[in-house]
């Protein structure tokens, strides 16, 4: 992923909104110089101690010193939130208006190489005549994650040749797609790319919900208390002729129910509900439904893409949206961080309208909340 040159972002833009908006990341993220009062960077809420090693012969007081030391940090970790927020914000912007000049786009063609240039001098030109791009982002949300994102006792120790482990997560708004706080990885100069809503991963189990449960439950092939079959079953292998695959634990419990299949993540009751009751490709024309954009021609002969054998898997954005149709009552609405962008003058060249779904019924996401509440007290879930 290219990373767009901007000289300097901060500066170029004019002052925004107050609040929990992008903008207060932008008057708190500006590098502050020794001399400068603490309280025009700190609030309240922020603990602050002494770090750092002490002035020797500087002709400085210890304490005065200190909390210069401690400004400084707290100013470099806030630019370095600010700046990735700043970049994945100037981009989804840039996107946005372009759209507006060519309906015909795609997102696949916005996101391809050949397009990068033109997406950067869409940025300079908006930040050049002074846009104002106002954001869904909850600064108090979003700095909680960015906190579990940047402790370093949270991962497993840098490796010389794999480098950092990476990291990402994202908080939606149920009914408006809201985009409130993300984990884009662990540090923006590492690595500029996004781990929330572009990195492409293997779902996992993840996907046996979306895929294989929420379809059968909505075409009334299975209730929470029907019985499944978790028995060896013999699946082709593109690759290896056939395979028997396993559950996570190497066990086979027979006859279990719907509810307690997924309560225990067993693969083969999903495997065999993706491939002989809803079948693969009513299972991802439903998965496409809820905004899985990632599903190839090559998924489509993939008997085991259900627990994670994707041809590329899925971002973590789309996945966690297309979940959170099932607390929104069966309706799908599309993730968003941009809520309007207005010109210099003021004037709302740009506003967000949430565009909801309906995927499937309410009677299907009750019983689907309600399996997956099983998951959380009693299953897979009940060690987090």
């Amino acid at each position: 992923v290219m990373q767009l040159p901007r000289e300097q972002p901060v500066r170029r833009r004019q002052p925004g909104v107050r609040g929990k908006r992008l903008e207060a990341f932008r008057r708190h993220a500006v590098p502050l110089h020794l001399g400068q009062q603490l309280v025009q960077f700190v609030d309240e809420s922020v603990l602050i101690r002494a770090v750092g090693e002490q002035p020797q012969a500087a002709g400085m007081a210890v304490d005065q010193f200190e909390q210069q030391h401690v400004l400084a940090v707290l100013a470099d970790r806030d630019e370095r939130r600010a700046a990735r927020l700043l970049h994945d914000a100037e981009r989804e912007a840039a996107e946005i208006l372009l759209k507006q000049k060519n309906p015909e786009l795609t997102e696949e063609e916005l996101r391809s190489k050949e397009f990068a240039p033109l997406i950067n001098e869409a940025i300079e030109d908006m930040l050049g005549k002074g846009y104002r791009i106002y954001t869904t982002i909850d600064k108090d949300l979003y700095d909680a994650m960015r906190e579990i994102a940047e402790n370093p006792e949270n991962f497993t120790p840098d490796h010389e040749e794999k480098g950092v482990e990476q990291v990402g997560a994202i908080v939606i708004e149920n009914k408006t797609g809201a985009i409130l706080g993300m984990i884009e990885g662990r540090d923006f100069h590492i690595e500029q790319l996004n781990h929330a809503t572009q990195m492409v991963r293997q779902p996992g189990s993840a996907m046996k919900t979306i895929a294989a449960f929420l379809p059968a439950l909505e075409k009334g092939y299975i209730q929470p208390g029907s019985i499944l079959d978790d028995v060896p079953i013999v699946l082709e292998d593109g690759s290896k002729g056939y395979h028997i695959p396993n559950n996570w634990n190497a066990r086979f419990q027979g006859l279990v129910t719907a509810r307690y299949a997924l309560n225990q993540s067993l693969n083969i009751p999903a495997l065999r509900l993706f491939n002989d009751v809803v079948t693969i490709p009513v299972a991802w024309e439903f998965a496409v439904s809820l905004g899985i954009t990632t599903i190839t021609e090559n998924d489509y002969h993939h008997k085991v893409g259900v627990i994670g054998g994707l041809d590329y898997g899925t971002s973590v954005e789309e996945l966690a949206n297309a979940y959170a149709s099932i607390p929104n009552k069966g309706k799908f609405v599309d993730a968003y961080m941009i809520e309007r962008i207005e010109d210099p003058e003021g004037n709302i060249v740009y506003q967000h309208e949430p565009e909801p779904k309906p995927v499937f019924s309410e009677e299907t996401a009750f019983l689907m909340a309600d399996m997956l509440k099983t998951v959380i007290q009693s299953g897979t879930g009940s060690t987090i």
